[in-house]
C-alpha cells in the first residue's frame, strides 16, 4: 500500500474537526497515510482530541503524524497529552 501525504490546515478547531476527520476517513481507504502537521498555527482541544484519535484508534497503523510543530506541543503539554506515539 502506497504512503499519501496528507496536510493538516492552518486552524484545527471545533469548526473543522469533522470534516478533516472526514477526508482522512476517505483517504485511509484506499492508503497508508501521512499527516503532515506543520502548517497548524492554531489548534484548540478539539484538535488535540481528533490528533489523539487518529493515533489511538484502529487509523494508528496506518497513519503516522509528522512535523507536530511546537503550537500542538505546547497544548499538548498543557493537557498532559502524550503524542510521541505518533
Amino acid at each position: 500500500m502506497q504512503l499519501y501525504e496528507f496536510k493538516l490546515p492552518a486552524t484545527l478547531n471545533k469548526n473543522n474537526v469533522a470534516s478533516v476527520l472526514k477526508v482522512i476517513d476517505l483517504k485511509l481507504q484506499s492508503s497508508s497515510l501521512e499527516v503532515k502537521c506543520d502548517d497548524v498555527v492554531s489548534i484548540d482541544s478539539s484538535g488535540i482530541a481528533l490528533l489523539i484519535y487518529l493515533t489511538n484508534s484502529e487509523y494508528k497503523t496506518k497513519l503516522k503524524l509528522s512535523n507536530i510543530n511546537t503550537k500542538i506541543l505546547e497544548l499538548c503539554q498543557l493537557y498532559h497529552v502524550d503524542l510521541s506515539n505518533a
